[in-house]
């Protein structure tokens, strides 16, 4: 249902919470879990996740899952095949991924 409001641009249907729009793009927290919408209520990823960290000036950000640490990109995309141990590993993957 929260789904299917969003969709229409009712995002009342997101009770948890959801974020201000930055660039088109909004993190949504439903039942505990994150992911994040456009503007017209559309999902960005397929996977919910325990955390999202804000997108850096690149475009990345940084998502956990079950204690594990990757990168998504705007398009709601992982930019990585490999979940990290840490943030601070997933971090120096971002780094040499910008190099």
């Amino acid at each position: 249902k929260a789904l299917s409001l969003a969709k229409k641009g009712d995002f009342s249907g997101f009770d948890d919470y959801i974020g201000d729009f930055e660039n088109g793009i909004s993190i949504v927290v439903l039942n505990n879990k994150c992911n994040l919408i456009d503007t017209n209520g559309n999902l960005l990823s397929q996977q919910w996740f325990d955390n999202i960290f804000s997108f850096n000036k690149n475009g990345i950000a940084q998502v956990e899952l079950n204690r594990k640490w990757n990168l998504i990109d705007k398009n709601g995309k992982l930019l990585s095949k490999q979940w990290f141990d840490s943030y601070d590993d997933a971090y120096y993957f971002m780094r040499e991924l910008l190099k």
